[in-house]
């Protein structure tokens, strides 16, 4: 299995591949966004298993293969030992399940959802009311796991007046290696 960092790239929309003033618009954006502190939330592995109470929730299949569902909530009085207060509101007011590829030991699909508002001074400068993200992964014959479909909504307010209602379904298929890439097994 391979070992090492996720890494997304967008390659084609809809079947077209993405022009290269594209590519470099969207790198530049991301750039952009991580100077003003925009980045992802970061959560070590510790902290999902120490900040949650897991339960198991079943068994299931997903694209195929048998998955075990673990259920997680907000454990009562945990501490986040990080310096990332966003992290920390965001884990206190999160609950879901995650569905665990019993022979590889990978989630497989996860989805979680708000507990509640997660505000930011107070509600002035942003509140999210509710969220929802569900995302799937599929194992692909040479042994790589992909981002298979995901669904994302969001409504929250911006300086207390500003609104935002989102809501992204992205499914993604007819995959092909890339030249140069290496497989799963040849990564050792």
């Amino acid at each position: 299995m391979p070992h090492g960092p996720d890494l997304e790239v967008l390659v084609s929309i809809n079947g077209k591949p993405i022009s290269e003033k594209e590519r470099q618009k969207r790198e530049a954006d991301q750039k952009q966004r991580a100077k003003r502190g925009e980045t992802q939330l970061s959560m070590r592995s510790e902290d999902l298993i120490t900040q949650f109470d897991w339960s198991y929730a079943g068994r299931e299949e997903v694209n195929g293969r048998p998955a075990t569902i673990l259920a997680f909530k907000p454990k009562p009085g945990a501490t986040y030992d990080g310096n990332d207060s966003k992290a920390e509101k965001f884990m206190r007011k999160v609950s879901g399940r995650v569905w665990v590829d019993d022979e590889e030991s990978t989630i497989a699909r996860m989805e979680f959802r708000s507990l509640g508002p997660v505000k930011s001074l107070g509600g002035l400068y942003w509140t999210v009311n509710s969220f929802f993200v569900r995302e799937e992964r599929k194992r692909l014959p040479e042994g790589l796991w992909i981002d298979y479909s995901g669904e994302y909504f969001i409504d929250a307010k911006a300086l207390v007046i500003k609104r935002i209602v989102r809501r992204q379904i992205v499914h993604s298929d007819n995959f092909r290696r890339c030249s140069g890439a290496k497989s799963a097994s040849s990564q050792g």
